[in-house]
């Protein structure tokens, strides 16, 4: 009797044993897959993906169509129709801009026409240059919790959301202005959280 015993805790042990290995198997294979997803993530999200859904609304493809009419880069109708003319504005604003080379009509773009760099004429070969009070601002505000995307020395559409959010949370007057005035305030803001 104690050897039927002895051999039905055996065979117990051999399938808990057997449960075990296949949970480590299904575990370790969804932490590859879990891990396989985090890293293609960024690939499929961020500034590219954003490149590859162009605009669709007409009221958007006109706005592209009229900024890049006025700064001599387009010479065709502007009708919200996207294209070879429009296209080919797109590419040609784009590598003087200094943006990825695509023809994409984008909110990339439109923004880029409109904020980052709208004085962009064609025949110019300035691109975007930075600028130290942008980078301070952008410094402060990212050292104070606002998020300005990259410290470059460009406003762009986040450099001026996160001065307005400041503003906003400063009770100061709505802007996106940034200028010495603003810098001071960003300066006392920090010095005033350092000593909290």
């Amino acid at each position: 009797m104690p050897f039927s015993c002895h051999a039905g805790i055996e065979d117990f042990i051999e399938a808990e044993h057997v449960k075990e290995t296949n949970m480590l198997r299904v575990v370790g294979l969804a932490f590859f897959a879990l891990a396989g997803i985090l890293l293609a993530s960024p690939l499929l999200s961020g500034p590219a993906a954003a490149q590859e859904i162009e605009l669709t609304q007409s009221a958007d493809i006109v706005d592209v169509q009229e900024r890049l009419k006025n700064l001599g880069w387009y010479h065709g109708a502007v009708d919200g129709i996207v294209g070879s003319g429009t296209r080919s504005a797109a590419r040609a604003y784009r590598r003087a801009a200094g943006l990825p080379a695509s023809s994409t009509i984008d909110k990339e773009l439109q923004l880029h026409l409109h904020f980052i760099n709208p004085d962009l004429r064609a025949g110019s070969s300035r691109n975007v240059s930075a600028n130290p009070d942008v980078r301070k601002a952008q410094e402060l505000l990212s050292l104070l919790g606002y998020n300005p995307g990259a410290i470059d020395g460009i406003i762009g559409p986040r450099t001026r959301s996160a001065v307005e959010a400041f503003k906003r949370d400063q009770g100061l007057p709505s802007s996106d202005r940034i200028d010495a005035q603003l810098l001071q305030q960003l300066d006392a803001e920090l010095a005033r959280r350092g000593r909290n």
